[in-house]
């Protein structure tokens, strides 16, 4: 009977020994994908938390505007006795940046200072995670939102859908040539970059009828001032570039038809 148990006793261990292994997941290396992130804990050995000063007693956050990423402290904190140490990654759709490595907590009583990001974010979702163990074991997460600044009005997209079905401010390198150099998306300049806007037009529009200008939300007056396309466009994709020259600051780039505001894109000159 008493060998019987014994050998019963190391099944038992052995299988819940090859679980544990089964149960650990993810990578260590630099890349990865939205598929393939390791999913949050189910119990959190660790607790993570932003707060907009250099005191983690202050008012966690979890919504930000891209300014405030930079302004922000990142902390952890032990759920329990034990001492774990652990890295931050941060997700952000398919890709991950490394944030900090061999942090340890000291138990719930005590934060720990994880640090702070060295750039803005730009708007949209994202996951800190905290991996411990060789085989990357999630024991804590934490998601914030980055939203978009808010702009001075309203467009109207009843008349954009009118005349375009998608636009966007890009980039145009030294030397380059629309279309096929055109960078697009982008939200910050140089002064002295050429500054592009992009997109599709379903119908056609006279000479004059679309007109730009780039507003400065702080004076609250255009510094270009507003613009028409000296030609008429015709259906199909277009693209038009000019210098930036303006000073550092935030900006935005208002485009009309017949003087109805229908798309505006904020940027950045730094």
């Amino acid at each position: 009977m008493r060998k019987y148990l014994t050998i019963l006793c190391v099944l038992i261990i052995t299988v819940i020994v090859l679980g544990l292994t089964a149960c650990g997941g993810g990578g260590t290396g630099s890349s990865s994908t939205s598929t393939n992130q390791p999913a949050a804990p189910a119990i959190a050995k660790v607790r993570m938390w932003l707060t907009l000063s250099s005191n983690p007693d202050a008012p966690p956050v979890t919504t930000l505007t891209p300014e405030q990423t930079v302004q922000a402290s990142i902390w952890a904190r032990g759920t329990t006795e034990e001492t774990v140490t652990f890295k931050v990654n941060l997700y952000y759709g398919d890709k991950l940046t490394t944030l900090a490595q061999n942090v340890k907590t000291e138990g719930p009583s005590k934060a720990v200072a994880i640090g702070a990001l060295a750039a803005p974010l730009e708007p949209g979702t994202y996951v800190f995670k905290a991996h411990s163990g060789s085989f990357g074991e999630v024991v804590g997460s934490l998601t914030i939102t980055v939203t978009a600044p808010p702009l001075s009005e309203q467009p109207d997209k009843a008349t954009f859908n009118k005349y375009f079905s998608d636009m966007g401010l890009g980039r145009l390198p030294a030397g380059g040539q629309l279309p096929i150099d055109l960078q697009q998306n982008v939200s910050v300049f140089a002064s002295g970059d050429q500054i592009c806007l992009y997109g599709t037009l379903i119908q056609d529009v006279q000479a004059g009828q679309v007109s730009a200008g780039i507003y400065d939300p702080n004076t609250k007056n255009f510094a270009t001032p507003k613009m028409g396309f000296p030609r008429p466009l015709s259906k199909g994709g277009f693209a038009s570039s000019g210098p930036v020259n303006l000073p550092g600051g935030k900006y935005e780039y208002k485009v009309y038809v017949d003087d109805v505001l229908i798309a505006i894109f904020s940027f950045e000159v730094r």
